[in-house]
């Protein structure tokens, strides 16, 4: 599968800043989900971690913390999602991000996506909803036993944003996925100027 990530904590105008590359394509096990991501969001956590750090690391890193996607497959102790279903996470912090074409993320803090969305919509509110919530990585972090209330915030919130209670902080939308856009982004959100989120699809 293909991937963005880096390997030097360098200015987003640099060659370099984000490169593309192949990984295998991970298996899902246990209460893993493989979804095939269509959109992510950039968020200001995204610009910290590439940005801090020296040194260059032995593998690229793959970031990402917001992402709408198809279930591609499931592990052996899912019982919250099946094959097909589109979902919205924000991910976990010990694991690769969602700046890939494929994920691996732990059912117990994913949700279904809202049905009267758009994905560039969808993607905009994972993160954000959950840290207004709650704190936000906390429960994937430590596995802690109450994980699970992660996925029914998530799926109470695609409800909110289906009645139209709340709406997606969407502001602006980049297409397809890749290098070039993902610094788009990080550019836009370092200028400290974006009012709502800038989100990067591929053709729904």
């Amino acid at each position: 599968m293909k991937a963005i990530g880096f390997k030097e904590h360098l200015p987003i105008e640099e060659k370099n800043s984000f490169i593309e590359f192949e990984l295998p394509k991970p298996i899902a096990r246990g209460h893993d989900l493989l979804v095939k991501v269509s959109a992510v969001s950039v968020n200001p956590v995204d610009v910290g971690v590439r940005k801090s750090g020296h040194g260059i690391l032995k593998a690229p890193k793959i970031i990402g913390w917001d992402a709408v996607g198809t279930v591609e497959s499931i592990g052996d102790k899912v019982s919250l999602f099946k094959k097909g279903d589109l979902v919205f996470y924000a991910g976990s912090f010990k694991r690769p991000g969602s700046d890939s074409q494929y994920q691996l993320v732990d059912e117990r803090i994913v949700g279904h996506a809202p049905k009267n969305l758009t994905i560039a919509q969808i993607a905009a509110m994972p993160l954000t909803s959950l840290t207004v919530w709650e704190w936000m990585y906390t429960k994937s972090f430590y596995g802690t036993s109450d994980m699970t209330s992660q996925h029914q915030i998530l799926d109470r919130v695609a409800q909110l944003l289906d009645q139209g209670i709340i709406k997606s902080t969407l502001n602006k939308a980049l297409s397809p996925i890749n290098v070039l856009n993902l610094k788009k982004a990080h550019q836009l959100v370092e200028s400290n100027q974006m009012i709502g989120k800038v989100i990067i699809a591929n053709k729904e």
